[in-house]
């Protein structure tokens, strides 16, 4: 039929030295109007994505933390599920001790693109005190360490295998990890109140 029941995923797999499936995450941020499209049902049937297919991507169930033979717990991003806060890290007791963030960044061209696509993604390890383990198809592949460095890394548009240890993440939890965005609303209000200040000094001092 039109596909109304049909689930399609952009799904992560793991696989062991036989071939056998250990893990599968599905990704769960899909990408509007490229992957799905939003409000769907309130525009002309005819309507479609920007990529092939006329069958929207099902969302996953959300962040996990998956076991990898011979490594440490992992969480999966794939391809823009790196660039949220806060969004990275599954909420349960168990926290993984890395992240993977496997994309497609080659529709981008030889653009600034892949170049952001990374430095938004860095900001995901400093925040959770966590390395980034990055997986780009044309680049640009890294290793970055809980403090955002770049390690090693693949140009863009290079072949080649980067054989490295998995950096050690933080012995302690950062603040973000405990207390996420919390802090966001305090510095508004802080702002705020530094605005009216400035504001009520000049206007003091106009009045003498």
């Amino acid at each position: 039929g039109e596909g109304n029941n049909l689930k399609i995923y952009n799904s992560f797999f793991i696989l062991d030295a036989m071939g056998n499936i250990r893990a599968i995450y599905d990704k769960s941020h899909l990408v509007p109007f490229g992957e799905y499209v939003p409000l769907r049902f309130l525009l002309p049937k005819d309507f479609k994505k920007l990529t092939l297919g006329s069958v929207d991507f099902s969302e996953g169930t959300g962040v996990q933390s998956i076991a990898v033979p011979g490594a440490p717990l992992v969480s999966p991003l794939i391809c823009y599920e790196g660039i949220f806060p806060g969004y990275v890290m599954p909420e349960e007791k168990k926290r993984p001790e890395w992240l993977l963030n496997i994309t497609n960044d080659a529709w981008f061209g030889n653009t600034f693109g892949p170049y952001q696509h990374l430095a938004i993604t860095q900001s995901r390890a400093i925040e959770e005190g966590v390395p980034l383990i990055r997986v780009a198809n044309t680049g640009i592949s890294a290793v970055v360490d809980p403090y955002g460095r770049v390690l090693t890394h693949l140009p863009l548009n290079e072949r080649g295998v980067l054989d490295v240890l998995l950096p050690k993440k933080l012995e302690f939890r950062t603040f973000y990890s405990l207390f996420g965005n919390l802090l966001l609303p305090f510095l508004i209000l802080c702002y705020g109140i530094l605005v009216f200040a400035r504001l009520w000094s000049n206007r003091r001092n106009q009045g003498e």
